[in-house]
């Protein structure tokens, strides 16, 4: 088989159209979570629908979400000076009101965190008190 200027140009064009294609920007959320929840103050809102004891604001869920309480936002820019905005997962509020619950009963955030991760990751939940009152509360809010 012998390499032609044809088939070399064509080569080409294949693959700066597969570059395009893998270039492609994603601006749709829903192809991260399942269509996400639009910013702080929903997920906050929707929280106090599960846990009405909940108190904060949407400065300490973002103080929650870099301690890994719950989990961090998808956040697209607007464009030029108009800001961003953030996606949160859908299960964002069912996490938030359970750090909030076991927050209450007296556990540490460091420790909350950790059962996070522990519980999302499938790890088993006995022996660890924290995780064990994770899982329970995380259970009993889908309820």
């Amino acid at each position: 088989m012998s390499v032609t200027t044809r088939t070399l140009i064509e080569y080409g064009q294949e693959q700066a159209e597969a570059r395009k294609k893998r270039r492609k920007r994603i601006d749709n959320p829903s192809a991260w979570f399942g269509g996400g929840i639009k910013g702080v103050e929903i997920v906050l809102a929707q929280a106090k629908e599960l846990y009405p004891d909940l108190d904060l604001k949407p400065d300490s869920v973002r103080t929650w979400t870099k301690r890994g309480l719950i989990p961090k936002p998808w956040v697209k820019s607007l464009g030029k000076k108009k800001g961003t905005q953030s996606f949160y997962p859908l299960d964002t509020p069912r996490q938030l009101a359970t750090a909030a619950h076991l927050q209450a009963q007296g556990y540490k955030q460091r420790e909350i965190a950790e059962a996070r991760e522990a519980f999302l990751s499938g790890a088993s939940e006995r022996g660890d008190p924290c995780l064990e009152a994770y899982g329970r509360v995380y259970r009993q809010i889908l309820d």
